[in-house]
């Protein structure tokens, strides 16, 4: 059979109402799933808020599980996220840091606190955010120095879930896994996830 440029233009007619019926489904679907706010550290780290997590260790094994108080005050006109967090641990230690997190211009974050060598730097990216830092633990009695990567994940306005990946000279040491939740408590039904998801940096 030969084609001719109206016959070629039929095809495309027709291919073009086809795609129209299939993918509209598709988009009704999609605009029915809620949406949810770009992330942003001074957004979610505002009044209090709590958490809880474990420790693993680079075989994997859970060896530490902790539950965390945190406030968040936003200060607009320095651009500048203060984190006064409180970490207690199931062995009885019991950890306070402060963070002092500034957005710059760029939309990018910087930080710092007691225990980080440095500054830590930081960007986010739709509902994720990640912070890089260098930061300093007790290990046998001597301050040992770790490369953090912790990475954020909002899947509500309230409920975010974070893994941070712990390595040293290259080599992954440990990490840790854990939810925050913004209010008072956590409710029962905010659930930890039972397994560390994979961190690339």
């Amino acid at each position: 059979m030969k084609i001719t440029v109206k016959t070629l233009s039929a095809y495309v007619a027709i291919a073009f109402m086809c795609l129209s019926v299939l993918s509209a489904p598709a988009r009704a679907a999609h605009t029915n799933e809620p949406e949810i706010d770009p992330f942003r550290f001074e957004h979610f780290f505002q009044g209090p808020i709590h958490a809880r997590g474990f420790v693993r260790n680079r075989g994997g094994e859970v060896i530490r599980r902790f539950w965390a108080e945190i406030v968040g005050t936003w200060d607009e006109r320095t651009g500048e996220l203060t984190l006064d967090e409180i970490l207690h641990f199931d062995d009885g230690e019991v950890l306070e840091r402060v963070w002092q997190i500034e957005r710059l211009a760029n939309g990018e974050y910087r930080g710092r606190a007691g225990d980080v060598e440095g500054v830590a730097t930081g960007e986010v990216s739709g509902p994720d955010g990640v912070l890089r830092y260098a930061l300093t633990v007790q290990y046998r009695g001597m301050d040992l120095v770790l490369s953090v990567v912790d990475r954020f994940h909002a899947v509500s306005e309230d409920v975010m879930y974070n893994n941070t990946q712990l390595k040293k000279f290259g080599f992954n040491v440990g990490s840790v896994s854990s939810v925050f939740y913004k209010g008072a408590a956590i409710p029962p039904e905010v659930q930890l996830p039972n397994t560390t998801a994979a961190v690339s940096d």
